[in-house]
């Protein structure tokens, strides 16, 4: 990723208190401190009135659906507790961590030397940054994602029950309220699934890395492929590996998988109402 892109990302996400104000914003002074806390209470002002506006919804739920409506609305509290205060006060150098990482990935690649070792170890200076940044990823974002992961789930749980047995009540009550929620879905799923395939991709890019180094082992010189077996080596066991908090991989088989909970917990709820 380009570093004016995180620039970019910064400029905008500084007003939601979800990044730091610039690149260069170690230490916030006192009245970013105190912006920041304000909009963690806007936050949970807002979270207080949502939990207020559904209560009607609330009460044609069944007990079950009711129960992942209220882990719902609480793993949106925890989520943005974790972002604005977590991250953003006790991890916030690792914002500049990660930064600091990619831009020396890039720099890596903008070099090109005509000697094998020369390249490779240079290579492998970027793999090693590479691996670096993820685990810095991971630390500051792995939360994050199992967040987002969990509120699409339960809220689609819920929706998709509801429209299959309660759909006319439903709309008649509030359909601006539905379409909203409809449309909070989608986001959400968009979302996670561009995280998703986010990791996927680099991870795919990080194979072919490794294929090419094997293809390249069959056409060198001794001497060479001595060399290039350490470049797999170092390939090999510096593999990164995107999580979500430590509990789980995130890869395109993640996707799969959270289908296929969805899928059983699904039947699982629609069996439950009609016993």
């Amino acid at each position: 990723m380009d570093l004016e892109i995180i620039e970019t990302i910064f400029t905008f996400g500084k007003f939601a208190a979800l990044t730091p104000s610039s690149m260069n914003n170690h230490n916030p002074h006192c009245l970013q401190k105190l912006y920041e806390l304000c909009v963690f209470v806007v936050y949970v002002v807002s979270f207080i009135l949502s939990a207020f506006v559904y209560r009607t919804q609330y009460a044609i739920l069944t007990p079950i659906q009711l129960v992942l409506a209220i882990l719902f609305q609480l793993n949106y509290i925890f989520y943005v507790f974790y972002v604005v205060v977590l991250v953003m006060r006790l991890r916030r150098s690792n914002f500049f961590r990660l930064i600091e990482g990619l831009d020396v990935t890039k720099a890596r690649r903008q070099l090109h030397p005509k000697k094998m070792e020369k390249i490779l170890k240079k290579i492998k200076f970027s793999i090693v940054a590479l691996k670096k940044s993820v685990n810095i990823f991971n630390d500051t974002f792995g939360w994050t994602i199992l967040f987002n992961i969990f509120s699409s789930a339960s809220k689609t749980l819920v929706y998709i029950d509801v429209m299959i047995k309660q759909l006319d009540m439903l709309v008649t009550k509030s359909i601006s309220l539905f379409y909203y929620d409809v449309c909070y879905i989608l986001t959400t799923w968009i979302g996670t699934l561009s995280t998703i395939l986010l990791c996927d991709y680099i991870l795919k890019k990080y194979d072919e890395i490794l294929a090419e180094a094997y293809r390249l082992e069959t056409m060198l010189s001794s001497y060479e492929k001595k060399e290039i077996q350490v470049f797999i080596d170092v390939v090999t066991y510096n593999r990164p590996k995107f999580k979500a908090a430590r509990f789980f991989s995130v890869d395109r088989s993640t996707l799969f998988s959270v289908l296929n909970s969805l899928t059983t917990f699904l039947l699982v709820m629609i069996q439950f109402k009609e016993i």
